[in-house]
């Protein structure tokens, strides 16, 4: 299970964190905090951000004292992109890497990589995690470029692919079917969301142009809406729109409208089954049903839509699962990309929920969603969502 702290706590592990431990487990960081913690004021000099460092500590010393604050807490996804790249594969070891899954310990998935890279190299290479980090996500995407320009093109490249390939077996394989899915005559790709957030992007290639000015000769470089051969932007792109979507999700499910979900729990507990299907918001309930149903992930945007006149569109108990995943009470989050800030006092249910919507990401067949609408209609298994799914749960540092 995971493991849940007091509001006290979680500004201490805020605190420990700012200074520079964010990548070390959680009692690590209490450990620190108790250790310092009659000195701190003496130490924001040396913190690595030691803006939220001072703000921390004036927020602790407030607390101790009694005294309400409105400090917020910041907890970070580990490698969102991997995490999310990790579930689409049903990559068990990159899910381990990315803390989906629990280890006992609080993994860096960068350091880990990069651990195993300088395992192997040469006893007079040394790669450092920030190098490292440089080329490994980049590379997940399609990216020669960004790898090879930290470990040349030599033997050290040949050992960074077979690492990864050893270390994310499922993204590695997934990168490459994002790389086939390219279709070389397109000039744009779209494809839409469960939650009906319609993502697009138009392929660009940079056409040199030359013009004369003053009797020189010059060149210009504009990108221009025109098909290319082999891109690479796909995976990123996809990528980056279910990290979207991940924002979209916690904001919602976090600080949703306490009175419209008591009425959609006593509605789905009633006998009533009313099916309105011609108004506008039932339209747009029924493209979300829909999407729902295709992906296997069921957006917690469809409860704005739900009103008694259309409450029979759904079976109960599927309404009765989503509404109850719900935390007790909603609360406001601020978020910047995979970063979330909440009230010391949510940070258990903030966790609670991320957990929840990676292991719904596990269970659904988002990937299959995906890529069908770009054309691919072939089937893709993926293998061990059920397990990612039940260990996602209980993920103790998938934010952390």
């Amino acid at each position: 299970m995971m493991q849940e702290f007091t509001p006290l706590d979680y500004i201490r592990i805020d605190v420990a964190s700012n200074f520079g431990l964010d990548k070390e487990t959680w009692n690590t960081r209490l450990q620190w905090f108790d250790e310092y913690q009659d000195k701190l004021e003496q130490m924001v000099l040396e913190a690595d951000e030691p803006a939220l460092f001072f703000a921390g500590v004036e927020a602790y010393r407030k607390a101790e004292r009694g005294q309400s604050i409105n400090y917020p807490i910041s907890l970070d996804a580990t490698a969102s992109g991997a995490q999310i790249l990790a579930l689409l594969a049903g990559c068990e070891r990159s899910a381990m890497l990315s803390n989906v899954i629990d280890s006992g310990d609080r993994k860096d998935f960068y350091r880990e990589i990069t651990k195993m890279i300088n395992q192997y190299a040469d006893a007079d290479v040394k790669i450092s995690r920030n190098d490292a980090k440089d080329a490994i996500m980049p590379s997940f995407y399609g990216s020669t470029k960004a790898p090879k320009d930290v470990f040349g093109e030599g033997a050290l490249y040949e050992l960074f692919q077979k690492v990864m390939s050893i270390a994310s077996p499922g993204i590695w394989n997934l990168n490459s079917m994002f790389l086939a899915l390219w279709d070389p005559d397109a000039l744009e790709f779209a494809w839409t969301m469960p939650d009906n957030f319609h993502a697009k992007f138009k392929v660009k290639q940079n056409i040199q142009h030359q013009f004369s000015f003053l009797g020189m000769l010059n060149t210009v470089t504009i990108p221009e809406n025109k098909p290319i051969e082999n891109g690479k932007a796909l995976g990123a792109n996809i990528i980056h729109s279910l990290d979207g979507m991940v924002v979209r999700e916690l904001t919602a499910r976090c600080n949703y409208n306490a009175k419209h979900v008591t009425n959609l729990r006593k509605w789905a507990l009633s006998n009533v089954r009313n099916i309105s299907r011609s108004r506008s918001k039932d339209k747009t309930l029924l493209k979300l049903l829909s999407n729902a149903n295709c992906s296997g992930y069921w957006p917690v945007r469809l409860l704005d839509y739900f009103d008694k006149r259309n409450i029979g569109l759904v079976d109960k108990t599927d309404l009765l699962e989503m509404l109850n995943s719900l935390p007790i009470q909603p609360f406001q989050i601020l978020s910047i990309h995979d970063c979330f800030r909440v009230h010391p006092n949510y940070g258990n249910d903030l966790r609670k929920q991320y957990n929840i919507m990676l292991s719904k990401l596990a269970q659904s067949d988002m990937l299959n969603f995906i890529v069908q609408q770009l054309g691919n209609k072939l089937p893709i298994h993926i293998p061990n969502r059920e397990q990612l799914a039940a260990a996602a749960v209980n993920a103790e540092y998938a934010l952390s």
